[in-house]
């Protein structure tokens, strides 16, 4: 990745904008979560209603994230042995704080 800006520029920018859209789904699906007026009581027992655009847009936020930590952890997998064959570090690199952190 060193020796190709453009890739590094084009592989954040999908890691950013995964990032973003798994933000923006979290505020919207909190935004329309299910409130009090949609509980609904049948005689003894309480329901929401079976489709929630909270739930769907929930599971989308997770999966964005998941795609970004995943492709963001194996990049800086990748990198860090791509290095560790050229030379051998003899304290924690930049590489394994930064994986360290992401989780």
């Amino acid at each position: 990745m060193g020796k190709h800006p453009l890739g590094c520029v084009l592989m954040f920018s999908v890691l950013a904008s995964l990032s973003l859209v798994s933000f923006a789904a979290c505020l919207v699906a909190e935004a329309k979560r299910s409130k009090k007026v949609d509980l609904k009581l049948d005689g003894k027992m309480c329901f929401l209603p079976r489709k929630s655009d909270a739930f769907e847009l929930g599971v989308a936020a997770s999966v964005s994230l998941c795609t970004a930590q995943i492709i963001g952890n194996v990049l800086l997998c990748a990198s860090y042995w791509w290095r560790a064959n050229t030379r051998k570090p003899t304290k924690p690199t930049l590489t394994a704080i930064l994986l360290a952190i992401s989780w």
